[in-house]
């Protein structure tokens, strides 16, 4: 696993063995990256069920201003920590993802939210309703879900941009309804 573009590319990411982490192919995160591109700059993002970093770290590489990264498993938190030794502006919370986002609430000013979680946990809706309820996401702000293929459903507040499969994996981005 490595960066693969921007000011950290070609660095290798840690990760830990055995099945708790399921990191994000190459293919994928050059697919997420070239649909949001121009947004990244400047953004302020959240990778939610962060595993080992790499769609916060590569967010950071093509120049986003900050990235929170929340990860529960003592694992995958270890090798986030040293992934994170060479990156900027970067935030790392060992928590459960609702104590993270009960704490950020209304004004957080997250432009972007990455969202990965174990494809069976089903936390996707709940998260979303939390990204809603507490106002974590700028209006006009991005989310990014990554799941299993062919599980995609509509969130209250939120409007689909893209849906993209790539094999097994579902690229799914929304926008925070501006109204």
């Amino acid at each position: 696993m490595r960066v693969i573009a921007g000011e950290y590319k070609g660095r290798k990411l840690a990760c830990p063995s055995g099945d708790e982490v399921r990191p994000t192919s190459d293919k994928v995160k050059e697919a997420i990256f070239s649909m949001i591109a121009e947004p990244v700059v400047g953004a302020s993002c959240l990778d939610l069920f962060a595993g080992t970093g790499a769609l916060g770290i590569e967010a950071l590489s093509r120049g986003a201003r900050d990235c929170m990264f929340c990860e529960i498993s003592p694992a995958a938190h270890s090798a986030l920590t040293e992934n994170l030794r060479f990156a900027r502006d970067a935030r790392s919370y060992k928590l459960d993802f609702r104590v993270l986002l009960r704490r950020l609430r209304s004004g957080s000013g997250i432009d972007i939210a990455f969202v990965d979680p174990p494809y069976k946990a089903g936390y996707y809706g709940e998260v979303m309703k939390m990204f809603l309820d507490y106002d974590i996401i700028n209006k006009g702000g991005l989310v990014v879900l990554e799941r299993h293929a062919g599980e995609q459903q509509d969130y209250a507040g939120f409007l689909p941009l893209r849906i993209r499969r790539y094999g097994k994996t579902q690229v799914e981005i929304y926008e925070k309804a501006t109204l």
